[in-house]
């Protein structure tokens, strides 16, 4: 019973841990994105001032629609990363509660044990006295 229970408390320290690795791991490409979007963002308006100085109306639109395409994919992308996470922490979660309610049941099985044990007990000593 006691290795069982440490092996649970094993495997649940590991599903910890992964699922606190594949959080910071979203988490960080979030950031990675954030800081690549905020480049190309500069780098499109930089183009884009270049076109229409030159007179490009055009192409500017179409550099502009580039842009929100671009925009939307990665609001598609932090989204993504954003249910990995949620994922991620209801696994945690029903983890937790997978844990708990074993908790409780070694607890309760430790009570009927020392009943049985008191029972045994109080059988002997009155077979004993008799």
């Amino acid at each position: 019973r006691e290795l069982a229970e440490q092996e649970l408390m094993e495997a649940l320290a590991v599903l910890r841990q992964r699922a606190e690795e594949e959080k910071l791991e979203a988490l960080a490409a979030l950031r990675q994105r954030s800081e690549q979007d905020k480049r190309e963002a500069m780098a499109v308006q930089a183009q884009q001032f270049e076109l229409e100085r030159q007179g490009s109306v055009a192409v500017a639109a179409e550099r502009a629609e580039q842009q929100k395409e671009r925009a939307l994919a990665e609001e598609r992308e932090r989204a993504a990363a954003e249910r990995k996470r949620a994922v991620a922490q209801e696994r945690d979660r029903q983890q937790q509660e997978k844990y708990r309610a074993l908790t409780e049941e070694r607890e309760r099985a430790k009570v009927a044990l020392a009943r049985v044990e008191a029972a045994d007990a109080e059988r002997m000593r009155q077979e004993r006295s008799k």
